[in-house]
């Protein structure tokens, strides 16, 4: 069969096999008869979609020989289903392309949750020749179960290559947050993983030849991360590379291994985006956090600047008014002689010219007096 349609409510599992071009869309899968249950297996499938569907209480989505598979911004809520499954997407034996983007688990209700990894991909493959990848991005996953080998995001199980983890936020999974477990041609790249201290926190990323019958686990990119994990015995555990099986040719490189982690309201705010009911597009837009408020103290003086360059000359200001000062001291001020000489030689000219003066006077009027007579005294 091909050509496969499905959008109403689901009231029972729903099995397809040896299909293609399968269309799954808007469909919600809650029905009690589905409690412990796969709600969707993908057998010998290609070219399947599985978009914008919701499931609660469920395993939603399992792909088993598969390939062309895309499980994209659907929202599930409290993972339950027993060991092997308790999944929200499982790959096993696939191959590339598969996408699983943009979904939204939330497992903070504990008594409706049995889950062990949240997406496992077990033995799947990738082609790069043809660009095809396994493509776990932007999806936000909130708490995980109690099992003490579960987590977030389990790559490389029993092997498989070409698998990217990108861009994933995970909130208290479990025992690790994201983990590398085997395979070749791997990468981590720019995801958030948090948990405080829990009764079976472990370990942030790891990257680990886990199985000593794997093929050899190799060409590992951890970048870009940021991790905040407190490991059960209370210390800091962000990342470990495999101990005494460690993969070959492990790159790490701009991780922050001591995010601060989210606020209360981060999370409290997704949550109640799930209550009611909203659509669920991750991506880098997503905020952790807001800047504080409050004004900052003054800070140290700055240190002294260079000496500035000498400025041009200033223009020569007014003549200022002669001042008033007291009279030298005989014999001691030069100025002061100078100006008494200065007087006492006009003043010898000033008599010099009355008596010169009068001596004319007197011969004029001895040329006016007639003779015989005498001139007044």
């Amino acid at each position: 069969m091909s050509n496969l349609y499905v959008n109403q409510d689901i009231t029972a599992p729903l099995v397809i096999t040896n299909q293609s071009n399968i269309i799954i869309r808007n469909c919600t899968f809650t029905n009690a008869a589905l409690k412990g249950k796969v709600a969707i297996t993908l057998s010998s499938c290609t070219n399947a979609i599985v978009e914008d569907c919701y499931f609660e209480n469920t395993n939603p989505v399992y792909a088993l020989n598969s390939s062309f598979i895309d499980v994209i911004n659907n929202t599930a809520i409290s993972i339950n289903a027993p060991i092997p499954r308790g999944q929200f997407f499982q790959g096993n034996n696939c191959t590339a392309p598969i996408n699983v983007i943009g979904n939204f688990i939330d497992n903070s209700n504990k008594a409706n949750v049995d889950a062990v990894d949240i997406i496992n991909i077990f033995q799947c493959t990738g082609d790069p020749s043809l660009d095809h990848y396994i493509l776990l991005k932007n999806n936000i996953i909130l708490y995980g179960g109690t099992n003490t080998s579960g987590g977030g995001i389990m790559t490389g199980d029993q092997g498989g290559s070409d698998q990217i983890v990108q861009g994933n936020y995970v909130y208290i999974p479990g025992q690790y947050g994201i983990a590398v477990a085997g395979g070749s041609n791997m990468a981590v790249i720019e995801n958030d993983v948090y948990s405080p201290q829990t009764d079976i926190s472990n370990v942030g990323i790891y990257s680990w030849n886990f199985h000593d019958t794997d093929p050899p686990c190799d060409n590992i990119s951890v970048i870009g991360n940021r991790v905040r994990w407190t490991n059960k015995d209370g210390y800091n555990n962000p990342y470990w590379t495999g101990g005494n099986r460690p993969c070959t040719n492990t790159y790490s490189h701009g991780n922050n291994w001591k995010w601060i982690g989210p606020t209360p309201t981060d999370i409290a705010s997704l949550e109640q985006s799930v209550d009611d009911g909203d659509t669920f597009i991750p991506g880098d837009d997503i905020a952790y956090g807001t800047p504080g408020s409050g004004a900052g103290g003054v800070g140290p003086a700055g240190a002294q600047g260079p000496v500035g360059a000498q400025g041009p000359a200033g223009t020569a200001g007014p003549i200022g008014l002669t001042g008033s000062g007291s009279a030298g001291k005989d014999g001691e001020d030069g100025e002061y002689a100078s100006s008494t000489l200065v007087y006492v030689l006009l003043g010898a000219v000033v008599l010099l010219f009355l008596l010169l003066s009068g001596v004319a006077a007197s011969v004029a009027m001895q040329k006016k007096t007639p003779k015989g007579y005498k001139r007044l005294p």
